[in-house]
């Protein structure tokens, strides 16, 4: 539930209702074609084709950034074993990048599909290094979300240790850094519904 929102809030907003034919979606705009990925991303066929596209024309222009997202939603669109091996080369592609949202997002992205396979170790291994990412890219959003995972999986060990990152969440739920890092952190055609995201998210937690 925690990895469908974050992948919403970072990554999409518009959702088509029409089907594309092929050309169609050849010739929408990049923004637009990550929009419509949402729409389809229950269907792995079309999520993996329009992901192809976004990530050949990343190739074509030499664009780190944009080959990473094609790479994630590749990563999100197959088996976990399958999408495992599409998040790692997110990770490599951006291992030494100062962008706010990777390689954090590649190593949510391992973490998501190991739980899937329930090796909770590994997926426990690698949330940490996504937060520790996305504490050195002052990504907030991230942060907020990866707490929250770390929280679940305390309360069923130790609880004083659960109640001091439940602490450390509602800081930084609260702070007024938050919502303007939560802007940063979102594709610009994406952030139409962060205000209600904000304002439901605040609400879950006070």
């Amino acid at each position: 539930m925690y990895f469908k929102i974050i992948l919403f809030l970072l990554f999409s907003v518009t959702v088509y209702t029409q089907e594309l034919s092929n050309i169609e979606l050849l010739s929408l705009e990049d923004e637009h074609l990550l929009d419509y990925f949402e729409s389809v991303r229950h269907d792995s066929l079309k999520a993996s084709f329009v992901a192809s596209i976004y990530l050949q024309r990343g190739r074509e222009r030499a664009d780190t950034i944009m080959m990473a997202r094609g790479f994630d939603r590749l990563a999100q669109t197959f088996s976990p074993q399958t999408n495992l091996k599409y998040a790692d080369s997110v990770i490599d592609l951006t291992a030494t990048s100062k962008h706010i949202s990777y390689p954090a997002f590649g190593y949510l992205l391992k973490a998501y599909n190991y739980n899937k396979l329930d090796q909770f170790k590994k997926a426990n291994e690698y949330s940490y290094k996504a937060y520790n990412y996305a504490l050195e890219a002052n990504n907030l959003s991230q942060q907020l979300y990866l707490l929250e995972s770390f929280i679940f999986n305390k309360v069923w060990g130790n609880k004083k240790e659960a109640l001091a990152l439940q602490q450390k969440r509602h800081r930084l739920l609260l702070s007024e850094l938050y919502l303007k890092k939560l802007y940063q952190a979102t594709r610009e055609s994406a952030r139409d519904s962060i205000e209600r995201y904000y304002t439901n998210k605040k609400q879950i937690h006070t």
